[in-house]
């Protein structure tokens, strides 16, 4: 698919509001763990990781800086391309991306890391796969969204994500120090959103959520195979509990300029979001 493909309203409204159930209602918890996932599977790229590195912000604001890429990715989610929050958040993210010189496939792996990393998730260890119309609908608003920062060569569908994912971690995911320091500087950031009896087994979950080849390119130790045989485990017992889970949500879990822990304790306005230089 091309640059100059386009999804009509209808369809686009559809698929938002298909993956807004999704994310908002029905799979929260696993929805954020992915996106978390693929924010900190970047820092194994050493392009990505050096230029994370340079810009500073992940050292010295390392909760704020993953925080607020979920807070964008999330006020889309809840109001769309079309509303006035949603043009906000793709005229910010245009802004903030515009400065740097940035390698187009670079743009193009971060854009499929939101959509193959939770789909990925889910079907290792969620309490159900996706269904083949939510898998195609977060393809599609991604795809609007590269489509929106003037992304070249967008997937077609959701298999031509995972191959053009794929392919480039293939050729682009190894060890660097800028990846290493990173993965350092943020791992408070995973212990905070932990229960507290986990909090002191940080580092071990991260290791047992990535894939070995990532977690060695940010400096963490293959995980334990008796760790991976538990995460098996854990994955099988939530689909087997998923068939009689509770019912989704009726309200969003989401509110724009909500409260968050440590970054913003009296809610946040949106024009906090995002670095404070990225005029």
């Amino acid at each position: 698919m091309t640059q100059e493909a386009r999804e009509t309203e209808d369809e686009l409204a559809t698929a938002h509001q298909v993956y807004r159930n999704v994310a908002l209602f029905e799979l929260v918890r696993d929805i954020r763990v992915g996106l978390n996932l693929a924010f900190y599977r970047t820092f194994a790229v050493p392009r990505i990781a050096e230029l994370l590195a340079h810009t500073g912000e992940i050292k010295t604001q390392p909760h704020k800086r993953s925080m607020d890429t979920g807070l964008f990715m999330y006020e889309l989610i809840e109001a769309g391309y079309d509303s006035e929050r949603g043009r906000q958040v793709v005229r910010a993210l245009n802004k903030m991306h515009k400065r740097w010189d940035i390698a187009a496939e670079d743009y193009l792996y971060v854009l499929t890391t939101f959509i193959v990393v939770p789909t990925r998730w889910l079907h290792n260890y969620g309490p159900r796969k996706l269904t083949d119309t939510e898998t195609a609908a977060i393809t599609t608003f991604y795809r609007e969204l590269g489509r929106r920062m003037n992304i070249d060569n967008l997937p077609a569908n959701y298999r031509d994500a995972e191959r053009i994912f794929d392919d480039y971690e293939a050729r682009n995911v190894r060890y660097s120090d800028a990846g290493c320091a990173l993965m350092k500087s943020t791992e408070n950031v995973m212990a905070e959103q932990l229960p507290r009896p986990l909090k002191p087994a940080a580092t071990l979950l991260t290791r047992l959520i990535l894939d070995d080849y990532v977690a060695e390119a940010v400096g963490l130790a293959p995980a334990p195979r008796a760790g991976r045989a538990l995460m098996r485990l854990v994955g099988t017992i939530r689909r087997r509990r998923g068939h009689h889970r509770h019912a989704p949500r009726t309200d969003s879990w989401f509110k724009p300029g909500r409260k968050v822990e440590g970054v913003y304790p009296n809610g946040y306005q949106f024009d906090q979001l995002g670095p404070r230089d990225s005029a």
